[in-house]
């Protein structure tokens, strides 16, 4: 995040000693409950491009939809489903669809 704002906030709500982030393999350093904490986490945010940790008062829930409901949901410049994330204080995520199917 800008500035290492995911990496303090990881090491915050973790309470890992540091995250090292150099070179392609993170190193977590830390009592071994808050390095499997921040582990799990730093999971999430690649899988995922956030994690639970992020919020308060987290939930996950599936719903499955037609790809051809999409535009619907989604509305003109993504109208409705930003007014929905904006409304509830929820985040949507669309999966990848292929074009032409």
């Amino acid at each position: 995040g800008p500035k290492g704002s995911k990496i303090k906030m990881l090491q915050e709500k973790t309470g890992v000693s540091r995250i090292d982030t150099t070179g392609e393999v993170f190193t977590i350093m830390g009592p071994p409950q808050a390095v499997a904490m921040a582990e799990t986490a730093i999971k999430e945010l690649v899988e995922k491009g956030y994690c639970a940790l992020n919020y308060d008062d987290f939930a996950e829930n599936y719903v499955n939809v037609h790809p051809s409901c999409f535009p619907d949901l989604i509305g003109k410049n993504g109208a409705v489903v930003r007014k929905i994330k904006e409304e509830l204080g929820v985040e949507i995520n669309f999966p990848e669809t292929q074009k032409n199917a």
